[in-house]
């Protein structure tokens, strides 16, 4: 008798993988990352453990990664795989859909049956042809990138749309001014302008 498969694998297996291989992207666990001109585009399954019902839920998480801002970012090598906490910017897939309504930034789905797979794999699957891949190939530049209307609002969010700005030619050295005063942040906040700058001078 073989082993019952878990309902988030066949989530993947059924309903995800088939969308997003063909468009280019590959998979690590429950992590996709396709190539992009300025760095890649992250897609990644969150899911908490399962509950005591028997049921399991998980959300979507959307990124993009960019190799430059990293280098400023982190002074070392990207990761081999890069997961969307690596990312700028970063959000639910809800929020994409919703059109970026700040009221729907988050969603999570329940899954315990076939039943509830088939329906929530239908809804993924819409949400990855209709918003996710059309969202990625809209993305041809950082100037693209910036235009992403997320909000910012932790120190390291706010450095990263700085030097983003910075690299798209942009003045954001009065941000990064204000942000280099933070009692915790403002020690890395001054490295990674120092290796913008550094950047410029080569």
């Amino acid at each position: 008798m073989s082993a019952e498969i878990p309902p988030i694998t066949q989530l993947v297996r059924d309903y995800i993988d088939p969308i997003l291989k063909p468009a280019g992207f590959i998979r690590d666990g429950r992590v996709w990352n396709r190539s992009a001109p300025f760095g890649a585009h992250v897609l990644e399954i969150q899911s908490d453990l399962k509950r005591t019902d028997g049921s399991s839920r998980f959300t979507v998480n959307v990124g993009v990664f960019i190799d430059n801002l990293w280098s400023l970012c982190w002074e070392r090598p990207k990761p081999a795989f890069i997961r969307e906490v690596d990312c700028y910017p970063r959000f639910r897939l809800e929020f994409l859909t919703s059109g970026f309504n700040s009221k729907r930034r988050d969603k999570w789905w329940i899954l315990n049956d076939t039943l509830s797979v088939t329906e929530v794999g239908r809804e993924i699957s819409i949400a990855m042809t209709s918003n996710c891949l059309p969202f990625f190939d809209s993305l041809h530049s950082i100037a693209d990138v910036l235009k992403v209307p997320v909000m910012d609002q932790l120190p390291l969010e706010r450095l990263q749309r700085a030097l983003l700005r910075e690299l798209n030619g942009e003045d954001a050295s009065e941000r990064l001014y204000q942000l280099s005063r933070d009692s915790y942040w403002g020690n890395f906040v001054d490295k990674a302008h120092l290796r913008l700058k550094q950047n410029r001078e080569r």
